[in-house]
């Protein structure tokens, strides 16, 4: 999956990303949740009022609740973090991150 939503983020259509992400989300591992909001903050034009992103943003925030920090990985958490805060994203799903 990461190669995939890699490929997405080269080509700056933040919708495919999400629109991967919706079809693919059962899938997802703390890896994908991670690679993705990366690959969103590179993006400069990434409407973040889109119901679909913020759906993602809310099943990121459950999942870190659910699995927690340990599980969901050092690294993975940093990028997290980093891409929330390079999108400037204050919002109620990204205040439980």
């Amino acid at each position: 999956l990461n190669k995939q939503i890699i490929d997405l983020g080269r080509k700056q259509n933040w919708n495919e990303i999400l629109l991967f992400y919706k079809r693919e989300r059962e899938y997802f591992n703390n890896v994908n949740f991670a690679t993705t909001i990366s690959q969103l903050g590179r993006i400069r034009n990434v409407n973040r009022m889109d119901q679909l992103f913020i759906s993602f943003l809310d099943d990121l925030a459950n999942q870190l609740e659910e699995r927690g920090m340990e599980a969901m990985g050092v690294r993975q958490i940093a990028n997290i973090v980093h891409a929330i805060g390079k999108m400037h994203l204050k919002n109620a799903c990204t205040r439980r991150i």
